[in-house]
C-alpha cells in the first residue's frame, strides 16, 4: 500500500471490509480511528478491522527521502549487477500470513469477541486456516525421526540439518485487550500443518 497524496490535513474517511496488519516501510504518517489519532512509522504496525472508519494525514514539512535523485552510491552502480544474496530462497508461493488468516477467520473472531462469555483481558485464542489451492504457507520439520535408518528425517536426529517439508496451514494467536480498538493484539502467526 502506498499513499501518493501530499495532504497535511486529514483525508476523507475510508471504510474497509477486511482485517489487515499494516507495517510501515518508510516515512511517517498519522492515522485516526474513532477520533483517536496515532503516529505510524517504520517502528510501528497497526491492525485494521472491518467496518472501522479511518482517516490519514501526512505531517507538514515531512522530509521525503525516497523522492528526488538517487544517492550517489546507487547512481554509479555497475549495470547488470543486482543487490541480492545468492543463498536467498524464492518467496513463498502461499499466503501464509496473519492478514490472510484473520480474514479467513473473521466470523470466528467476531463470535469469540462477542461471547458468551466474553473473553477476559489477557486471554489468548488460536485461529487456524489453510492456504488455498496448491499453495504453501511455509516449511517445517518433524521433531521425531520418521525413518530410523535416516537421521535427517527428524530434528532430534539432525538438528538444523533436518529435512524440511511444505505445510499449508496458518496458526495465528490473538490476545484480548479491552483497552484497544479493536480489542485484541496479534501475538504471533506462523506456518503450521494443515
Amino acid at each position: 500500500m502506498s499513499c501518493r497524496d501530499d495532504h497535511t490535513g486529514w483525508s476523507q474517511a475510508e471504510v474497509r471490509e477486511d482485517y489487515r496488519v499494516v507495517l510501515a516501510r518508510r516515512g511517517r504518517f498519522r492515522r485516526q480511528v474513532a477520533g483517536t489519532p496515532a503516529e505510524v512509522d517504520p517502528t510501528t504496525a497497526y491492525l485494521g478491522v472491518p467496518g472501522e472508519e479511518e482517516r490519514f494525514a501526512h505531517p507538514a514539512a515531512e522530509p521525503r527521502g525516497d523522492r528526488g535523485a538517487p544517492r550517489a552510491a546507487l547512481r554509479h552502480r555497475r549495470p547488470g549487477r543486482r543487490r541480492s544474496r545468492p543463498d536467498r530462497r524464492p518467496p513463498r508461493q502461499g499466503r501464509g500470513d496473519a492478514r490472510y488468516n484473520l480474514n479467513q477467520s473473521k466470523a470466528a473472531i467476531e463470535a469469540w469477541l462477542k461471547g458468551p462469555p466474553p473473553p477476559a483481558d489477557g486471554h489468548v485464542e488460536p485461529f487456524h486456516s489453510t492456504v488455498p489451492n496448491d499453495q504453501t504457507s511455509g516449511r517445517s520439520v518433524f521433531k521425531a525421526l520418521q525413518d530410523d535408518s535416516d537421521p535427517t528425517t527428524g530434528y532430534k536426529g539432525a538438528g538444523i540439518n533436518a529435512e524440511t517439508y511444505d505445510v499449508k496451514g496458518i496458526d495465528t494467536r490473538i490476545k484480548y485487550d479491552s483497552s484497544r480498538n479493536p480489542p485484541f493484539t496479534v501475538m504471533t502467526s506462523m506456518p503450521s500443518k494443515s
